[in-house]
């Protein structure tokens, strides 16, 4: 991060010492000591350039290494990372693990009630750990649920009740959503490409 800073710094006086030495060149007819600072701050500003470009590099490497601390705790833990099963499909109760930190198990869909209009209330289980050192944000519209003839589910607003914003570092919440389906049966529930049955 100093690095990147520094660059940037280098590469703005170079541009600002640029500019103004032109300017006075112009003015005053100064071409040698235009030719001059024009070569400063020409150097400046590829330093600054390098700089960040080194910083950059150096920051993939610490992300590369921090993925691959993640993938290697994950599987310890049994959980399954969500980018390397596109579209896999899950039986009930299996953690998966998102790009975004989050750490999900469905752990069962299960027809409650009916409600006023004919549909039947499913309630889904869920468990949203957040095994990261940073806050997170979490909508529980990210959920789908499809019902006995793969229908998507109507989201019921009662779950907004008990729902948080939030998921605190290495905080971990056990929460129920619910849906209304047309057919009931069996329950598919979503969470971006991975699916609970």
């Amino acid at each position: 991060m100093g690095l990147a800073i520094a660059g940037g710094i280098l590469g703005l006086v170079g541009l600002l010492a640029m500019a103004s030495l032109i300017t006075l060149g112009a003015t005053r007819g100064w071409r040698a000591a235009v030719g001059w600072a024009l070569t400063v701050a020409t150097v400046a500003v590829v330093a600054g350039m390098a700089l960040f470009t080194m910083n950059t590099a150096a920051m993939s490497v610490q992300q590369k290494q921090t993925i691959a601390r993640k993938l290697a705790a994950a599987k310890a833990a049994g959980a399954r990372k969500a980018e390397d099963d596109n579209g896999d499909v899950y039986d009930y109760g299996a953690p998966v693990d998102f790009d975004s930190g989050e750490r999900i198990t469905v752990h069962r869909a299960k027809a409650t009630g009916n409600t006023s209009d004919g549909r039947k209330q499913v309630a889904v289980r869920v468990t949203v750990a957040n095994p990261t050192k940073h806050r997170l944000a979490f909508n529980e519209q990210n959920f789908d649920l499809y019902d006995d003839h793969n229908e998507p589910a109507r989201f019921d607003p009662i779950t907004y009740s008990a729902i948080p914003r939030h998921i605190a570092a290495g905080d971990r919440r056990t929460l129920t959503l619910y849906f209304d389906v047309l057919y009931p049966g069996t329950y598919a529930v979503d969470y971006g490409e991975v699916e609970w049955q």
